[in-house]
């Protein structure tokens, strides 16, 4: 015990010495949300050097558990467990059709009513597509991704040319839908919200670059 002790404070104190940090987002967080904490970071730690890895919720997890990344900045699966949370940022996950959608305008919608659209889906494994799916089950239907991908933009480029309705989050279609390229479908029954997380492993000893960048996150971001 006393070992590994030893062998974990050295393993700090190194972390500390060289500032290497190895980060995981989703994709929300990583496509929107780190870049500008990155840049505030470095300019207070030119010499920490970031590694950062942007995938699903489900792999992020898996590096936490075999300590292949410090933290993460993501969403919650339900095997949280092992790890510790703290909330930073809210967001909602929202259907989008093409603004010529003729559920665009139709009120009292409800998903029932598009159970045989096209539905265009992240992966399996994607926290928005994990809460899609439970919603889907509440509600006793079957829908059937005609798509499934990683990329947003596949999945939105499929909305334009006509090949259905995606499922995703807002912060990554805002902009679309600020431009009137895409409409967010008024569903009244999938309302759907998430909170993104800073996540690491409750055994996880945070060095004090990893407390630095998490405090900006905190400052940018942080939910009162």
């Amino acid at each position: 015990i006393l070992f590994s002790l030893n062998e974990v404070e050295t393993r700090i104190r190194f972390e500390e010495l060289v500032g290497r940090l190895r980060i995981g987002a989703n994709l929300s967080a990583g496509t929107v949300l780190v870049h500008p904490v990155l840049q505030e970071f470095q300019k207070n730690h030119p010499d920490t050097r970031i590694e950062l890895l942007v995938t699903r919720a489900s792999v992020l997890e898996e590096k936490l558990n075999e300590n292949e990344l410090d933290f993460c900045l993501m969403e919650l699966s339900g095997r949280e467990n092992d790890f510790v949370a703290e909330p930073f940022y809210e967001d909602r996950i929202v259907l989008v059709g093409r603004p010529d959608s003729p559920y665009a305008a139709r009120e009292n919608l409800r998903l029932r009513d598009m159970e045989k659209e096209s539905f265009l889906l992240r992966e399996k494994g994607a926290g928005v597509r994990d809460q899609f799916d439970h919603l889907v089950l509440a509600h006793k239907l079957e829908i059937h991704p005609a798509w499934e991908s990683s990329s947003t933009t596949c999945l939105v480029n499929g909305v334009f040319a006509g090949f259905g309705i995606a499922v995703l989050p807002y912060l990554l279609v805002k902009k679309y839908l600020d431009a009137g390229t895409l409409s967010e479908l008024p569903v009244q029954d999938a309302k759907l919200g998430r909170v993104l997380n800073i996540v690491h492993h409750k055994n996880k000893l945070l060095t004090r670059p990893a407390q630095d960048f998490i405090q900006v996150v905190r400052n940018r971001y942080g939910m009162a």
